[in-house]
C-alpha cells in the first residue's frame, strides 16, 4: 500500500472517530508528517477513497460483464467470417464492384439469424461488410422464406434439386455424384480432385466410379505426360476457389502464375473443372436491313422496371427515357409508378424543353399506352409516331442497348432530394436520382466509335433541311411497310379459327398474354377443333398432366395437331405428283418409241440403245420401257441376220463412252441374249 493511500485511509480513519465520539492520541497533521505526505494530497486522496467505497460494485460488474458479453460474440462473428473467407478463396473478392459468393452470402444470413437480438450495424461491423448489404440480403431471405412458406409442397412430391442419383439406392462406398471437392473429406497433396478427368485422376473403387470421370482412359498412366506441375497447381487453386473466372485469374497472377483468362479457360476445361462458356457469334444483318437517321431526326423510348427495396418491401416503377436514335443521346426521361402515356408525354416534353426543338419520328413499341389516342393528340403535328415490326427488339436497338449498360456504367453514389412521406413517393424518387445520374453520364461518355459523346453529335448534328427531308421520307417508307404487314396479317387470319380461339379461352379459362395470338394465323381451323376436342377429353379423364392447365399447352397440341395435317396432305401430294409425272412419262417414251417406227430393224435397235445409253440411271421408268421395246423389236429379227445385226448394235454399246461400263456390260449380255444362236430370252 503507497504512503498516499495509507494517509487517506488514515484520515478516513480519524473522522469516523469523531463522528463516534472516541478519543484519539493524534491528528491528522501528526498521520500526513510521519507517512511523509502533505495534507492536501492527502485529503484528496481520501476524498477518492471515498467515492470508490460508495460506489455499487455489483451493478457496475452486471454493465461490465453484458458489454464484454456482446463484445465477444461480435468476435466470433468476425472470426467465423474471416475463417470461411480464408478456407474459400474467392468469396470476397473487391474492387470496382465487392463481389461475394453464394456460400458467403449464406454463412452472413445465418449469423444474422442466430443473432437476432444485435443491431444491424453491430452486425454488419462484426461482418465487415457494408449495411446496406446486410439490408438487402436479409429482406431478400425474409422474402424467400415467405414466398416458400405461401407455396407448400407436397409432403410425398420429390424434389426438384434431386437427381435421378436418388432415385437409386448407392453403395456406401460409392461417391455421390454432386458432392464436390470443398465439402469432401480433406485430401493430401496427391489425392485427385473430384472433377478432373480420368485422364489424371488416381482409380477409385471400380464399383463405384465418379460421375465426372471418364471411363475410356488409363488414370494412372495419363497424369505425368498430360498436366505438368503448374498445370496441377492451377487446378487445384480453382478447387478451393469460390469466386469468379476473371477474379481467378487475378489470384494466380498474385501466385506468381502469369496465365492469361484465355489458357486458364481452356485448361480448367480440359480437367473437367469448368465447362466452356461461349457465347454465339451474333449473325451479321442483312445489307440496307437496318437504317439510322441524323441526330435530332427521329427519337426512340421505352419502359424498364426498376426495383426499389425500402424497409424489407419491394417496390416497382417504371424508368421511360426518351433517347434520340442518331446519336443514342438520353434526352428526356420520366419516371411513373407504372409504364402509361403520361410517362411517354412527360419524357418527350423533357426532351423538347432539353434540345429547343421536336423530332420528326417517335418510335414507340406496340403495348396499349403506346397507342391511345391521348398520346397522339399529346404529341405535335411535326412529329411522325411509328410503332416498332412485332417480335423484333433490334427495331428500338438504341434503348433496349441502354438498358443492357445500365447496371455497368453507373458507379458511384447518386445525391438527391428523397421524400419520405410515403413508401411508393420514396421509391420513386430514388429510382429517379439512379436513373437520371446514368443518363446523365451516359450523353457525356465518348463511344469507342469515333470518341465523340452522344452530347457532341447531338449539338454538332446536320441540321440541313436536305438531310432531314431525305430521313423523314426512309422513316415514312419503314412505316408503310410496317403497316401494311401489319394490315396484311390481320386480314390473312382467319375469323374461325379466332372465334374457335376465344370459344376454347372461355371455356377451359385461359389467359391470354398476347403472345400467342400471332401463331394463329399458322394454324387451320380443323386442328384448333382437333386440339379442343383433344384438351377436352383430357380434362373429363383427368390425364392432363401436372401444371398443363395453361394456353401454351394447349397451343402446343394445335400446334402438333397441324403439323400431323401438313404431313397427311404432304403424303397425298407427292403421291400425286408421282402418279402424274408417270403418265407423263409413259405418254413421252410413247411418243419417241413411234417416231422409230419407219426405221429399219437394225437401225431401230440401234436407235434403241442409243436411248438406254443415254437416260438416266436414276429413272427407271425408262430404262423398262426401252429394254422392253429392245426386246419387243429383236423378236422382228430374221434368223439369218441374227449375227450381222447383233454385231452393229454391240459395236454401238462397246463405243458409246458416255456410259459406265457397268451399263454397256448388262446391254451387251441382254443383245446376246436376244440375237444368239440360241435366243430363248422371253419377253
Amino acid at each position: 500500500m503507497t504512503p498516499a493511500l495509507q494517509a487517506a485511509l488514515g484520515l478516513e480513519a480519524l473522522a469516523l472517530f469523531r463522528r463516534l465520539e472516541l478519543a484519539c492520541t493524534v491528528n491528522a497533521s501528526e498521520v500526513c508528517k510521519r507517512l511523509g505526505v502533505t495534507r492536501s494530497y492527502a485529503y484528496e486522496q481520501r476524498d477518492r477513497l471515498r467515492s470508490s467505497l460508495e460506489r455499487d460494485s455489483t451493478k457496475g460488474r452486471c454493465e461490465t460483464c453484458g458489454d464484454h458479453e456482446r463484445a465477444l460474440r461480435r468476435h466470433a462473428i468476425t472470426i467465423a467470417v474471416l475463417e470461411y473467407r480464408a478456407a474459400h478463396p474467392g468469396a470476397w473478392v473487391e474492387g470496382r464492384r465487392t463481389v461475394y459468393s453464394d456460400g458467403l452470402h449464406d454463412l452472413v444470413v445465418s449469423l444474422a439469424e442466430a443473432h437476432a437480438d444485435l443491431e444491424q450495424a453491430e452486425l454488419a461491423d462484426a461482418c465487415r461488410i457494408p449495411l446496406a448489404t446486410l439490408k438487402q440480403w436479409r429482406a431478400q431471405a425474409a422474402t424467400n422464406t415467405a414466398a416458400a412458406a405461401a407455396t407448400p409442397l407436397d409432403a410425398t412430391a420429390p424434389s426438384a434439386n434431386t437427381t435421378a442419383a436418388a432415385a437409386t439406392p448407392l453403395d456406401a462406398t460409392a461417391p455421390s455424384a454432386n458432392t464436390t471437392a470443398a465439402s469432401a473429406t480433406p485430401r493430401d497433396a496427391t489425392a485427385p480432385s473430384a472433377n478432373t478427368t480420368a485422364a489424371f485422376a488416381t482409380p477409385r473403387d471400380a464399383t463405384a466410379p465418379s460421375a465426372n470421370t471418364t471411363a475410356a482412359t488409363d488414370a494412372t498412366t495419363a497424369a505425368p505426360t498430360m498436366f505438368s506441375l503448374e498445370m496441377l497447381r492451377i487446378i487445384r487453386e480453382y478447387e478451393r476457389w469460390d469466386g469468379s473466372l476473371p477474379a481467378f485469374v487475378d489470384h494466380l497472377r498474385e501466385l506468381g502464375l502469369r496465365w492469361g483468362r484465355e489458357h486458364v479457360t481452356q485448361l480448367l476445361h480440359l480437367a473437367a473443372a469448368r465447362a466452356l462458356l461461349r457465347r454465339p457469334p451474333p449473325k451479321p444483318s442483312a445489307r440496307g436491313s437496318s437504317f439510322r437517321p441524323p441526330p435530332g431526326v427521329q427519337w426512340t423510348s421505352d419502359g424498364k422496371q426498376v426495383r426499389v427495396v425500402i424497409d424489407g418491401r419491394t417496390f416497382e416503377v417504371a424508368w421511360q427515357p426518351m433517347v434520340d436514335v442518331g446519336s443514342t443521346a438520353t434526352v428526356g426521361a420520366a419516371v411513373r409508378a407504372n409504364e402509361d402515356t403520361p410517362g411517354v408525354v412527360a419524357a418527350f416534353d423533357e426532351g423538347v424543353a432539353t434540345t429547343g426543338d421536336v423530332p420528326c419520328a417517335l418510335l414507340l413499341d406496340n403495348k396499349a399506352p403506346n397507342k391511345s389516342e391521348a398520346l397522339r393528340e399529346a404529341l405535335p403535328d411535326a412529329t411522325l409516331l411509328m410503332h416498332a415490326t412485332p417480335a423484333r427488339p433490334p427495331n428500338k436497338a438504341v434503348v433496349e442497348g441502354m438498358f443492357g449498360l445500365f447496371a455497368q456504367d453507373l458507379v458511384g453514389a447518386v445525391i438527391a432530394v428523397v421524400d419520405t412521406s410515403t413508401p411508393a413517393q420514396l421509391a420513386l424518387a430514388v429510382a429517379e436520382a439512379v436513373t437520371r445520374a446514368y443518363a446523365t453520364g451516359r450523353n457525356h461518355r465518348p463511344r469507342r466509335k469515333d470518341g465523340k459523346t452522344p452530347y457532341e453529335l447531338y449539338r454538332d448534328r446536320d441540321r440541313s433541311p436536305e438531310a432531314i427531308a431525305a430521313a423523314v421520307k426512309t422513316l415514312r417508307a419503314i412505316k408503310d411497310r410496317i403497316d401494311q404487314r401489319a394490315a396484311r396479317e390481320a386480314a390473312g387470319r382467319d375469323p374461325r379459327v379466332l372465334a374457335a380461339f376465344e370459344a376454347a379461352c372461355t371455356r377451359f379459362g385461359f389467359e391470354d398474354d398476347g403472345d400467342l395470338r400471332i401463331s394463329l394465323k399458322r394454324i387451320g381451323i380443323e386442328s384448333i377443333e382437333e386440339a379442343i376436342a383433344i384438351y377436352a377429353t383430357k380434362l373429363r379423364a383427368g390425364s392432363l398432366p401436372v401444371d398443363a392447365d395453361n394456353l401454351r399447352y394447349f397451343m402446343g397440341i394445335a400446334r402438333h395437331c397441324q403439323s400431323d395435317r401438313e404431313l397427311l396432305y404432304f403424303e397425298q401430294e407427292l403421291v400425286a405428283q408421282l402418279e402424274r409425272r408417270a403418265r407423263i412419262t409413259q405418254a413421252y417414251l410413247e411418243r419417241r418409241a413411234a417416231a422409230f417406227a419407219d426405221l429399219d430393224v437394225a437401225s431401230r435397235m440401234k436407235a434403241i440403245v442409243d436411248e438406254i445409253l443415254t437416260s438416266s440411271p436414276i429413272a427407271p421408268i425408262a430404262q423398262h420401257f426401252w429394254r422392253r421395246c429392245l426386246i419387243a423389236v429383236s423378236k422382228m429379227v430374221s434368223v439369218e441376220r441374227r449375227a450381222d445385226v447383233r454385231r452393229i448394235v454391240c459395236e454401238r454399246i462397246r463405243r458409246c463412252y458416255a456410259a459406265t461400263k457397268q451399263l454397256r456390260h448388262s446391254l451387251v449380255d441382254l443383245v446376246v441374249r436376244l440375237l444368239g444362236p440360241d435366243a430363248v430370252l422371253a419377253s
